[in-house]
């Protein structure tokens, strides 16, 4: 199975970290964020991968080099004008287009079982699996509403009339993804804004798989300094 990582952001809100510095290679526990994403990877056999660049893409590809550091084969996507997250994957359909693959935000430090996300969605017969947890704040990073036998009925406000009790979670930037979706990506946008509300309309079979690990978005310095301190305390 192929993976991408997504890392092609201007990192704006981690201000001044990232005016010299990608934000996937900022460091944490002295070891560079993306890191941890390939690390998590390579941990369930993920080894072919392909990242999407931007920002200060020359000091990405200085620091990752062609993956064999980590044991896998690292490619990239430069993106001149970053074309979104929708996009970026679009872009790069010809390498992921003959299977079943993941995609992961490279902003993110994550702790689940990643064999157990695929079965679940190999289960569900799924075109699409996004990685949800429980968080008191689910409105603010926006909610995706899962019926009782895991499928999402409801994103970002966006589908209304779901007539049933629903349970709010929010994204954690990991999914497991068809090619068939492609069929649905833009040329430029964001996946959660345009494919997956046009999916859900359409009545696919788009799933919530509900995860129990950790988990730290990185951006904000705030949320910078959190993760330091439980990688401290709870190493990945």
């Amino acid at each position: 199975m192929k993976a991408m990582i997504l890392s092609a952001g201007l990192g704006m809100r981690m201000r001044p970290l990232t005016e010299k510095i990608p934000k996937p290679l900022l460091l944490i526990g002295n070891r560079p964020i993306i890191h941890y994403t390939l690390l998590f990877l390579k941990k369930y056999g993920v080894t072919d991968v392909i990242i999407n660049l931007h920002h200060l893409a020359d000091k990405m590809r200085e620091n990752l080099g062609d993956g064999s550091g980590f044991g896998m084969k690292i490619n990239y996507s430069f993106e001149p004008e970053i074309l979104g997250t929708g996009g970026g994957i679009k872009k790069v359909e010809p390498f992921l287009s003959d299977n079943t693959f993941v995609v992961i935000n490279g902003d993110i430090l994550i702790d689940v079982d990643l064999n157990d996300v695929i079965r679940f969605h190999k289960e569900k017969k799924a075109l699409a699996t996004m990685a949800l947890r429980h968080d008191k704040d689910a409105n603010r990073y926006g909610a995706i509403e899962i019926d009782k036998e895991n499928r999402i009925r409801e994103f970002l406000g966006m589908i209304k009339g779901a007539d049933e009790n629903l349970t709010r979670l929010m994204f954690t930037g990991l999914h497991i993804l068809e090619p068939r979706i492609f069929s649905y990506l833009p040329e430029k946008g964001c996946i959660n804004r345009t494919a997956y509300p046009e999916m859900i309309k359409n009545g696919e079979q788009v799933f919530g798989y509900v995860m129990n690990g950790y988990w730290r978005d990185i951006g904000t310095p705030e949320a910078y300094s959190s993760a330091e301190k439980e990688l401290k305390e709870r190493p990945l």
